[in-house]
């Protein structure tokens, strides 16, 4: 926005060549400013090139991604090396540069996006930052994330960040969204320790010889891990009760087939 006003005359043009790749492009955006699309920019930046030398007085809002050590320019600040901050910045810049490529490859064609390539790519991407968000979740974990209030903190905040950005994920960007998949989001985030719990009293349950009796204890656990849909849980405490039991088998085979008990 500040180059744009900064340059109003550049603004107004309807089309412009690129300075590194003499591509012609249409966008008004900040890279109008120093006549060079995002691509080379980024590519600059790899070599060793600085943001401040391609658009003095850069915008505070710009964050160009520069190599694979994970440095950003932001307000002419860099990210801390291997901070949770700089991985994900760098997985956000390598997006960026994967969609700025098909971009570039339907304007040069002038064909239509292929959406499944459009698809895999954002979900990659998405699955990608969830992974960063749950490593720095585990870190925490074996920190002093429970004796520490700062570090318990962050740790909370996490895990918020994390729950938020996997439900998107489920209804907005998973092509495949099912009733079972949010259950199981909500295992991850509500019920872990429920789950831990009812899986370890059913496991006890099958040590004695009564288990499959009907007012076994057993069942009570067992209905519950089967109403949120942990199907690798039941299948193992069915298993280890139908050595004695030959309809408990067979709803084991019956079971090994099915990939969700919902």
């Amino acid at each position: 926005l500040r180059c744009r006003l900064a340059l109003p005359s550049l603004s107004r043009a309807r089309a412009w060549a690129c300075a590194g790749c003499g591509q012609v492009l249409a966008w008004q955006g900040w890279e109008i400013a120093v006549r060079r699309c995002r691509y080379c920019v980024v590519m600059a930046l790899k070599g060793g090139g600085a943001f401040d030398s391609l658009i003095p007085g850069a915008s505070d809002d710009t964050v160009v991604a520069a190599n694979g050590r994970g440095t950003s320019f932001e307000a002419g600040h860099k990210l801390p090396p291997g901070s949770l901050v700089s991985r994900l910045n760098s997985k956000f810049c390598k997006f960026q540069v994967q969609a700025k490529r098909i971009q570039d490859h339907v304007e040069a064609t002038q064909m239509p996006v292929d959406s499944g390539l459009a698809e895999d790519l954002l979900q990659h991407y998405s699955c990608s930052i969830a992974e960063e968000l749950r490593q720095a979740r585990d870190e925490l974990r074996r920190g002093k994330w429970d004796i520490d209030p700062s570090v318990r903190e962050d740790h909370d905040m996490l895990c918020v960040c994390l729950a938020v950005w996997e439900l998107v994920h489920e209804l907005a960007v998973s092509t495949a969204p099912s009733a079972a998949r949010l259950l199981h989001w909500y295992n991850r985030h509500y019920l872990e320790e429920e789950i831990a719990e009812w899986w370890q009293k059913a496991s006890q349950s099958t040590s004695d010889g009564e288990a499959l009796e009907p007012d076994s204890p057993f069942w009570e656990y067992l209905i519950r891990l089967t109403l949120a849909d942990c199907r690798h849980e039941v299948l193992s405490l069915l298993q280890h009760a139908a050595k004695a039991d030959p309809q408990v088998a067979r709803v084991c085979e019956f079971l090994r087939r099915i990939p969700s008990l919902m």
